[in-house]
């Protein structure tokens, strides 16, 4: 659960720590060229990411192009805006994503578990999977020694000369996939019809249309936020970009205590009203939390933190969405994104709210003196 915790294939708070026997956090970089030694688990956002090192725990890597060729003793998680790569050996299991863009793993790849790839639009796979491969992307290119089970989904799939697999393979297309010559399947061949019935293809259309309607109002909000209040919108930025402080763990010791409290308030008489208080101010500073980080995501893909318009940084938060929502989509890890880039952001919020509170100095005036006789 502590994993889970932790997460960000984006997006946790500004934390650096290399010293042995800690977690490594290396967050918000222009580029990263790892090639030390992690002895726990890794964290790192960046635009670019390298990873040459030995990993001895997780990895959660979140950029826009992230190559893996150091060796891990854990699973490794990788998401990529455009391009991800892979040529390295991975103990544990791989998860990897590529929102937009292509997934490579090269010949000397070594997964010794399982492997599951989405992509937007092409997957290569070589090199040797000893676990099962699940993969889905619009084309799929598979030259490789898979020891369990292998998934396909694609619009195009080629199987070439070379490939062995060892387990069953699945294929969940509606065409039949043909097997040339030099491809070996010792499992069996089965045929899974992925076609939706109509409950489920209107489940899907209501769940992409609502967010679709929460990606235009945190717009809307996000840009009403700026021109209403462009100077604390502006410093949250700055905290997220420039500072290095605990927003996470901030985030979720406000969220979590402050939830429960209003849940055992609310059926009480007298805690009602504080109840919903409770629950209307951390409901707010949540769903702002998650417009802040996608400021600080956007100007970081623009490379402009300083004198920048209104126009361009209205831009950085639909690109900043852009990517948000797209993390929000992904299977198994799209909720616990949610969670976590919302829970940053709100413990951003209120480190700036603290920050912009000063003591007041009040001096009592002395009582009159009485005029002298």
């Amino acid at each position: 659960m502590r994993k889970f915790i932790v997460l960000l294939f984006c997006l946790t708070g500004f934390l650096r720590a290399q010293s042995p026997g800690t977690e490594t956090w290396l967050l918000f970089e222009k580029n990263i060229d790892f090639d030390e030694v992690a002895t726990d688990d890794f964290f790192a956002t960046a635009n670019e990411i390298n990873l040459r090192g030995e990993f001895q725990d997780d990895i959660w890597a979140s950029a826009r192009k992230i190559e893996f060729s150091g060796t891990s003793a854990d699973d490794v998680r990788l998401l990529a805006l455009e391009v991800l790569t892979v040529n390295g050996e991975i103990a544990g299991n791989l998860r990897g994503y590529a929102s937009v863009g292509n997934i490579l793993l090269n010949t000397n790849t070594v997964v010794d578990g399982h492997a599951i790839l989405q992509a937007g639009k092409r997957i290569t796979v070589k090199g040797t999977i000893k676990g099962d491969l699940w993969v889905d992307a619009p084309n799929v290119v598979i030259e490789a020694d898979i020891q369990g089970d292998l998934t396909l989904r694609g619009n195009e799939i080629r199987l070439l000369a070379g490939t062995t697999i060892h387990g069953d393979l699945y294929n969940r297309n509606q065409q039949t996939l043909p097997l040339p010559e030099g491809v070996e399947v010792k499992g069996e061949r089965k045929q899974i019809t992925d076609e939706p019935g109509q409950l489920e293809k209107d489940i899907q259309t209501w769940k992409w249309m609502l967010l679709g309607i929460q990606f235009f109002t945190s717009f809307v909000v996000g840009v009403l936020l700026l021109r209403l209040l462009p100077r604390f919108t502006g410093h949250n930025v700055d905290l997220l970009l420039h500072h290095r402080s605990p927003a996470l763990t901030l985030g979720l010791l406000t969220f979590l205590p402050l939830t429960l409290a209003a849940y055992f308030l609310l059926p009480t008489l007298i805690g009602t009203g504080l109840g919903i208080f409770l629950l209307i101010i951390t409901g707010l500073l949540f769903y702002l939390g998650k417009i802040v980080v996608a400021y600080a995501i956007g100007l970081m893909i623009l490379r402009k933190k300083t004198d920048l318009t209104f126009a361009k940084l209205a831009q950085g938060l639909f690109i900043g969405l852009v990517v948000l929502y797209s993390a929000y989509s992904l299977v198994y890890i799209g909720d616990v994104l949610y969670f976590m880039t919302s829970c940053w952001g709100m413990g951003t919020l209120i480190t700036s709210i603290r920050q912009s509170q000063r003591v007041l100095k009040i001096e009592i005036p002395s009582p009159p003196q009485p005029p002298p006789e």
